[in-house]
């Protein structure tokens, strides 16, 4: 066994935990700040409700001034319903951009397992790469001056560097590709892969990053679940194929 690749099967595995442990600590400080964060804006938009009520700077604004004002206030429920209504608008922001956040991270951590595991695959067996390779080109240079083998590696090299801009779906379909579990194949306990899930959440990554937001983000614990053991279930696919396993003499200090 090439002890680099079970190096960085190792690494995969500890970054693979590692990382989504620090996002489901982050989603519970999330929670545990939630009730305090809210009394304190629910302060403030007050404040603003009141100073929209009563302030000089705002009645010049209105049609009928003072009156206008206050048929303004009333579709909203008056002052106080005001107040409740800029409150929930900020705490939705909040609470979104959090689970924005997380989904973010998630989507990091998942991609770049994916793209470890592609790259231990080309470390363990280069040539299961050969058919990925049919239509590239190589100067007759090289073939004159290097052995095949050489050749070969460096060319697989060089692919999976270019799935670094590869979409999450297909570096995993890839890594389904290269492996090509039985279909009966499970390595996580009650998991079955998901192809048209990890789509909705690649594109509901997209979306956070670069959509018109704010929208209502669902991501929690569930989901959270649900993607790391689709990473851990990556890995099962190259155990299965290559039978890699995890160093014990390689800890998470060493990544």
């Amino acid at each position: 066994m090439n002890p680099d690749a079970t190096k960085l099967y190792t690494q995969t595995f500890w970054n693979i935990n590692s990382g989504f442990h620090n996002i489901q600590v982050f989603l519970k400080i999330v929670d545990y700040g939630f009730v305090p964060s809210m009394a304190s804006v629910l302060v403030e938009a007050k404040e603003l409700a009141n100073s929209l009520a009563t302030g000089k700077d705002f009645v010049e604004i209105f049609t009928e001034k003072d009156e206008g004002r206050a048929k303004a206030l009333d579709t909203f429920g008056g002052e106080d319903g005001l107040a409740s209504l800029a409150a929930a608008s900020k705490m939705r922001v909040y609470r979104n951009s959090l689970a924005g956040a997380a989904v973010v991270f998630a989507h990091s951590i998942l991609d770049g397992a994916a793209q470890d595991l592609l790259r231990t695959i080309a470390l363990l067996a280069p040539t299961d790469f050969e058919s990925m390779l049919s239509n590239r080109k190589v100067a007759l240079s090289e073939l004159r001056n290097t052995p095949y083998v050489e050749t070969l590696q460096s060319k697989v090299d060089e692919c999976v560097r270019a799935f670094e801009r590869e979409s999450l779906p297909s570096k995993c379909s890839r890594l389904f590709a290269l492996c090509q579990p039985p279909e009966s194949f499970e390595f996580v306990r009650n998991f079955k892969y998901d192809r048209a899930r990890l789509e909705t959440f690649d594109a509901l990554r997209i979306d956070v990053v670069h959509g018109r937001g704010p929208k209502d983000v669902i991501f929690g614990e569930i989901e959270l679940a649900h993607i790391k053991n689709t990473a851990l279930h990556l890995m099962g696919l190259l155990n299965c194929r290559y039978d890699v396993k995890l160093s014990s003499i390689i800890s998470p200090s060493e990544e």
